[in-house]
């Protein structure tokens, strides 16, 4: 019982603010990051120019994989919560 007390006077006070500052701030950097790796992902890497067209379809396949992972991965930062949202994918 006196846990319970002592857990609402620290929030009634704002003893916890810093804590959830510092959670909301890495989360937006976790987002900010996955972004990046998702722009990576589309126009930082490729395949080599003497590729086949088989081994450019199946890279062009993959890239676009990891694109819609980090863009889901964003999604479920931003809601802080795994969705069973349509995605645009």
């Amino acid at each position: 019982m006196s846990e319970e007390i002592t857990e609402h006077v620290s929030h009634e006070r704002g003893y916890d603010k810093g804590y959830a500052n510092g959670f909301e701030a890495g989360r937006k950097r976790a987002f900010e990051l996955i972004g990046e790796l998702a722009d990576f992902y589309e126009h930082g890497c490729g395949i080599a120019e003497d590729a086949s067209d088989e081994e450019k379809l199946l890279d062009k396949n993959s890239r676009t994989s990891q694109v819609n992972a980090c863009r889901y991965a964003q999604i479920v930062i931003r809601q802080n919560d795994f969705t069973d949202a349509d995605l645009p994918w």
